[in-house]
């Protein structure tokens, strides 16, 4: 083993340690979940609209994406207790 490798990742792990506080990004404003809430509701139903509505094939996928980014923006707002745990567990 290279002594050198060894003292260069303990050097940058102690550096990575030292300047990033992972607990002050995680701090939201009270209102982030409804945001999250009406932007995946909105989305979910304009992405419904495009994606049934459409005959081409490439605006149909398009809605589809854009359904699936609105029910998990949807998702996201209404389990945000269980997000943030999670946050904090991954990052803490």
């Amino acid at each position: 083993m290279n002594p050198k490798s060894t003292i260069g990742s303990q050097i940058a792990t102690i550096l990575l340690e030292g300047s990033v506080d992972f607990s002050s990004m995680l701090d939201f404003p009270e209102w982030t979940p409804r945001v999250f809430v009406y932007a995946g509701l909105c989305l979910f139903l304009l992405g419904l609209i495009a994606w049934l509505g459409s005959h081409g094939l490439q605006r149909r996928s398009w809605g589809r994406r854009m359904t699936l980014s609105g029910g998990g923006l949807f998702v996201v707002g209404t389990a945000w207790t269980a997000v943030l745990d999670l946050l904090t567990y991954v990052l803490g």
